[in-house]
């Protein structure tokens, strides 16, 4: 009986326990200016930069969808941990393995973001001879923005164009927020010429013709270098396959191997570098395969 009432006593000291702490927590909860949490994200410059990575792969309907992306990564990254130390069973290749997954979304969003504006460049010099045919008639170059056919991605920025000069703003800050929210090195100094060009009452027929032969080379350039840098990157991702198939093999299949590379400090060690090597290998890429966009 003793035992009973010492058993009951306990768990109403729990129970009354848990309810004072929930009380707590609630109210410690209230206090929390979740606004303000929701600023200081907000104004992180990675959030700064998915926001606009997202919005000009129009993927912004949802003002949650970045907040879920950052959530999602961090959810990765921790499945990543897991899974990679039930594999090596060592901690600190773990949280590298861990810290590298964590930017897969951000990254693949990044390289969408990059391959629209490829996209964009490679077909503005057919939409620059477009808009030399109406220039060629009226010399008006927004009649010819008003006009000239255009096919998406470019599409979305040019209809923008349009409205912001039948709202009845200047045609100087219409181009001025075309080349902002286009953001692309070669066109933005086409639209500051095309500026120049309106405020001064230049030809427009010579700007446009001389601006699609400069890109058209730059683009025939582009594709050239493209195609030199595949065989490159070819083979670094080849070396990349052999050397985690021959790491994962040895670690599954020789249990002597295993147990030295995960249970001593050289071992722990040469793991952890031949890991970070595949981070080392994938900037090489980038940096081969960039496009200067």
């Amino acid at each position: 009986m003793i035992w009973i009432r010492i058993i009951v006593t306990c768990s109403i000291v729990i129970i009354i326990s848990c309810v004072i702490s929930l009380k707590k927590f609630n109210t410690h909860r209230k206090k929390i200016n979740y606004k303000s949490v929701e600023n200081t994200i907000s104004k992180t410059k990675t959030f700064q930069k998915l926001n606009v990575y997202l919005s000009s792969i129009e993927c912004t309907q949802n003002k949650l969808l970045p907040y879920f992306i950052m959530l999602s990564s961090f959810l990765l990254a921790t499945m990543v941990y897991f899974i990679s130390y039930r594999i090596f069973s060592v901690i600190s290749t773990s949280m590298i393995i861990s810290c590298i997954s964590l930017s897969i979304p951000y990254q693949i969003i990044k390289q969408r973001y990059y391959k629209r504006k490829e996209k964009i460049l490679a077909i503005f010099p057919t939409y620059i001879i477009t808009l030399k045919t109406y220039i060629q008639v009226t010399n008006d170059i927004i009649v010819a923005f008003k006009n000239a056919k255009v096919i998406e991605p470019l599409k979305k920025y040019i209809d923008k164009f349009n409205i912001y000069v039948e709202k009845g703003i200047s045609v100087y800050e219409a181009f001025e927020n075309l080349k902002n929210e286009i953001d692309i090195r070669q066109i933005s100094g086409f639209i500051s010429s095309l500026q120049v060009c309106y405020i001064n009452g230049g030809n427009f027929s010579i700007l446009l013709q001389r601006y699609a032969n400069l890109l058209s080379k730059s683009n025939l350039q582009r594709e050239k270098e493209d195609q030199e840098n595949f065989s490159s990157i070819l083979v670094l991702i080849v070396l990349i396959i052999i050397n985690i198939v021959l790491l994962f093999s040895f670690v599954f299949i020789n249990v002597e191997y295993k147990v030295i590379i995960t249970q001593t400090f050289v071992g722990k060690m040469l793991l952890n570098i031949n890991i970070i090597s595949y981070l080392f290998i994938y900037f090489m890429i980038k940096k081969i395969s960039k496009k200067g966009v």
